[in-house]
């Protein structure tokens, strides 16, 4: 079971990350991966394994600026 959520976590990243490939900023177009691989990343689950595979996978994929939390009320106070 296990497996298969991975494989789908996995296929959804790729398709969320094939949907947009260019992002415009006055007029100049910038590789959408260039822009967010300097997003920061706010991952909220109440399994930190869920948290830590999740993790895996962006950073794999480029990304490296996260915030994570198994606790709601620890994650409104990081938005605020």
């Amino acid at each position: 079971m296990a497996q298969n959520l991975l494989q789908t976590f996995e296929e959804k990243l790729e398709a969320a990350a094939s949907a947009v490939s260019v992002y415009h900023i006055d007029g100049v177009a910038i590789p959408m991966d260039d822009v967010m691989r300097d997003a920061s990343i706010m991952i909220i689950d109440d399994e930190q394994l869920n948290i830590d595979v999740a993790e895996t996978y962006l950073e794999d994929a480029g990304y490296h600026r996260f915030h994570s939390t198994t606790e709601s009320v620890t994650a409104i106070e990081q938005i605020r």
